[in-house]
């Protein structure tokens, strides 16, 4: 998982760095119907649902004596994750997205002066 993780990483700083970033994503989105920045915006809601779902079940399924208490649990547990993560995940998913993308705009720009 960290090579995985690590090499997701350099890739994505080396196409910023390079200027690959900004051509990549006006491809994707000539392409697709869906713009980059709107599938990442999605992305990061679909993540942090799916961790409340886990964090839900998993609570509900360990801590509850009854029927109405896993439902209780399950939806506050749901309800405090997105709370908590989805702000997170959205912050942390965007501002990365655009930090690329205003590295690379400049990488371009500074080619294209020159």
């Amino acid at each position: 998982m960290l090579i995985v993780l690590v090499s997701g990483i350099y890739y994505a700083i080396r196409s910023a760095k390079l200027g690959l970033f900004s051509a990549e994503v006006e491809i994707h989105d000539q392409k697709n119907k869906w713009s980059y920045q709107s599938k990442t915006i999605f992305s990061g809601i679909g993540i942090g649902v799916l961790l409340g779902i886990i964090f839900g079940v998993n609570s509900a399924y360990q801590y509850a004596d009854s029927q109405m208490q896993a439902y209780y649990y399950f939806f506050l547990v749901f309800i405090v994750t997105l709370i908590i993560y989805m702000p997170i995940l959205l912050l942390l998913m965007l501002g990365s997205y655009s930090a690329a993308k205003k590295k690379s705009d400049k990488v371009i720009e500074k080619q294209l002066e020159e």
